[in-house]
C-alpha cells in the first residue's frame, strides 16, 4: 500500500502536546510532537553462496519478497517533559480518501527519562506503548504508556511542516541500553 499525498499532507506536521495528568504528577513542561513518515528499511537477505556473508538491498519499490507492498511507516518524535524520544504505528495506516476520525493507530516507542537520560525500553511487555487518533487535520488524542504511568494527551497542528524529522529509533536500542548501563558504574 503506497501512502499517497493526502495522508502524507494531513499527518505531516508538528503538533503542540497537552498532558494534564503529566502536568499534575510531575512538571508542567512544553510537550510537542514531530510527526513524519518513513521508508521502509534496507532489508538484509541472506545469500545462499555465501553463509557468512550478509547483504543489504535497497527496498526502493517499496515490496517485500513475496512481492507485497511495504507501506512508510508513520513515525513521530517527542518531548513530553519527563519522557523524549521516537515512536512509530505498530497498525496499517488508513486508506485514502481521508475521512476523520481516523481509526485509533496503535504505536511502540523508544525514548529516555529526561532527569537521568536513561533509555526506556519495553522489558514488561505493556510498557512504551500507546495509540493516537487523528480526530480531525488538525487535532489528535491518544495515550502514552511508560513505566511512570499511563498519559492520555491531546494535540494541536501548530505548524505545516515537522521541526525534528531524525530517525533515532535505532540509536536507542538494547545494546545502547547495556552499553550505557555498564558504563555508568
Amino acid at each position: 500500500m503506497r501512502i499517497q499525498w493526502q495522508l502524507q499532507r494531513m499527518m505531516w506536521k508538528e503538533w503542540s502536546v497537552d498532558c494534564p495528568k503529566m502536568d499534575r504528577e510531575y512538571q508542567k513542561a512544553r510537550r510537542k510532537m514531530s510527526i513524519f513518515f518513513l521508508k521502509p528499511h534496507k532489508r538484509k537477505y541472506h545469500s545462499d553462496e555465501d553463509d557468512d556473508d550478509d547483504e543489504e538491498e535497497e527496498d526502493d519499490d517499496d515490496e517485500d519478497e513475496d512481492g507485497e507492498t511495504s507501506a512508510p511507516v508513520l513515525s513521530a518524535n517527542f518531548e513530553m517533559g519527563i519522557l523524549e524520544g521516537v515512536l512509530r504505528t505498530s497498525g496499517e495506516l488508513p486508506p485514502e480518501p481521508i475521512c476523520f476520525p481516523i481509526p485509533t493507530l496503535p504505536f511502540s516507542w523508544r525514548g529516555r527519562e529526561t532527569g537521568e537520560g536513561e533509555i526506556q525500553l519495553d522489558y514488561e511487555g505493556d510498557t512504551n506503548l500507546g495509540s493516537f487518533d487523528f480526530l480531525s487535520n488538525t487535532t489528535l488524542k491518544g495515550i502514552l504508556k511508560s513505566s511512570y504511568g499511563k498519559f492520555p494527551f491531546t494535540g494541536s497542528k501548530v505548524a505545516d511542516v515537522p521541526v525534528h524529522k531524525d530517525d533515532v529509533w535505532d540509536e536507542l536500542s538494547e545494546t545502547a541500553h547495556e552499553g550505557e548501563r555498564v558504563g555508568r558504574w
